[in-house]
């Protein structure tokens, strides 16, 4: 039986981009910040499939953004983007899903969507899509071993005492072994609590 596989055309990155994901490979905090439709989250996907990928020891991975749904939508699948002349694109998506195609399941960690991609190195990655703005959000992740992160819409995600989503990951991210988060945020400067907390 011959499986199909299906291309994604990615436009050239700008330089910028480029030279951040050189960056990512030795960096453990990697964040883009900017306009809505920047391409952010994009070249993060493409950074965290390429970290997850060359990954030595496998494990838990957290994807996150306001909400489960949304983290899924946007981060597994990341669909709708396509150039002005048709040129780029893909036609089921960017997200995870479709960067590991043949290569991942859908699964769940602690009642949480997830997905289960078996690296280039034969590991076993679990990326676990949690919501990340409401109270009990760090209960999601609470008492997983967390090997990375990546995030979206980071200036939403909660800092309230008791459930600092942020500072929780960070806080988990220090004792990991190859330990790298991608996020990215476009907050209303100066007001957000990104500039002011």
């Amino acid at each position: 039986m011959n499986k199909v596989r299906k291309s994604i055309r990615l436009a050239p990155f700008k330089p910028k981009y480029v030279e951040y994901l050189k960056k990512s490979n030795t960096c453990s905090i990697n964040c883009l910040e900017g306009a809505i439709r920047s391409g952010k989250t994009i070249v993060n996907l493409v950074g965290f499939s390429h970290y997850l990928d060359n990954h030595k020891r496998g494990g838990i991975f957290v994807a996150s953004s306001t909400t489960s749904g949304l983290a899924w939508e946007i981060l597994a699948e990341c669909r709708g983007h396509w150039s002005a002349d048709g040129k780029y694109g893909a036609e089921l998506g960017f997200g995870l899903l479709y960067l590991f195609q043949g290569r991942c399941k859908r699964t769940k960690v602690k009642g949480s969507p997830a997905l289960e991609i078996v690296n280039k190195n034969k590991k076993k990655c679990q990326i676990v899509f949690v919501g990340a703005k409401n109270k009990g959000c760090v209960d999601a992740v609470r008492g997983l071993s967390i090997a990375g992160w990546i995030a979206t819409e980071l200036e939403n995600h909660s800092t309230a005492e008791g459930d600092d989503f942020i500072g929780f990951m960070f806080g988990r991210m220090m004792g990991a072994s190859e330990g790298k988060c991608f996020l990215d945020l476009n907050p209303s400067y100066p007001s957000n609590k990104m500039y002011t907390e």
